[in-house]
């Protein structure tokens, strides 16, 4: 079976509408909650394409024994938004399996599949779920929401993924200060300016802007 025909958990878009572009977890928790009665299973192809379905992405932010965040540098292909800038966050969609307990479960599964995959690793302790990031830019952005945790893992960590991330950059897997990110951070992929602006860091002056609420601009488009 190839990658488009693998089917992946998607949800109506209805139960994103009104949210911020980061909504934390105290707040995301309903909105899961909500989502866990309403799946449906598509293959990927057809999913990409739906005007009213979204695709939950479970992604983790990976922390070093010490204070700080890995960053991880993308290569020059694949999506315009996401070439060649920098990302915080790894992750990918929750794959169809025939049996499972819960959406819990497969989310974390699914953070634990991409540690491996891409970073050849796995969390030296439980994954802390943070929030939910979405991209309002366009209706394609806004078709996946970060589901986002924050793990540790102990050691060097470098990316194994060439499909996703310049594995040959000196400063892919590096760790870096809230300080040095901010730095960075006009080089960061959409996802990671929001979570850096919204969560890592708010008090930082972002120059993102606020972004349009999603409705407005979706019916735009149509």
């Amino acid at each position: 079976m190839s990658r488009n025909e693998q089917s992946i958990l998607c949800f109506p878009r209805e139960h994103i509408e009104g949210c911020d572009r980061f909504t934390p977890w105290d707040s995301a928790i309903g909105i899961i909650r909500s989502l866990e009665s309403d799946i449906a299973w598509l293959p990927r192809n057809q999913a990409e394409s739906s005007e009213e379905l979204i695709q939950p992405i479970p992604c983790a932010l990976v922390l070093g024994d010490a204070q700080g965040y890995r960053i991880f540098p993308r290569i020059k292909q694949g999506r315009q938004d996401l070439r060649k800038k920098i990302s915080l966050v790894v992750g990918g969609h929750i794959d169809y399996v025939a049996e499972h307990s819960d959406f819990s479960t497969l989310v974390i599964a699914t953070l634990e599949r991409e540690l491996a995959e891409e970073l050849g690793t796995s969390p030296s302790g439980l994954a802390k779920p943070i929030g939910l990031v979405i991209d309002f830019s366009s209706p394609e952005a806004s078709r996946h929401v970060g589901i986002v945790h924050e793990v540790v893992v102990s050691g060097p960590v470098k990316p194994t993924a060439p499909e996703e991330f310049s594995i040959g950059s000196k400063n892919a897997g590096k760790l870096c200060t809230s300080i040095e990110l901010s730095e960075l951070h006009s080089r960061f992929d959409p996802w990671s300016t929001i979570i850096f602006a919204d969560y890592i860091n708010p008090t930082y002056a972002s120059d993102v802007g606020k972004q349009l609420s999603l409705l407005p601009l979706y019916d735009s488009q149509l």
